[in-house]
């Protein structure tokens, strides 16, 4: 946290920073199974 309890703070002011690292680990899981998932798609209508 980057205040004080009881602390005034002022509008806009940051009040705490959130870690992306997880947060972005889990969308490239996500952007790779979609290319994997398009792949397949891709494939089975060749396949027809």
């Amino acid at each position: 946290m980057m205040f004080a309890e009881g602390k005034h703070v002022e509008q806009g002011e940051v009040l705490f920073l959130i870690d992306q690292s997880q947060y972005k680990a889990q969308l490239d899981k996500a952007k790779a199974q979609l290319k994997s998932d398009i792949a397949t798609f891709n494939k089975a209508n060749r396949d027809l």
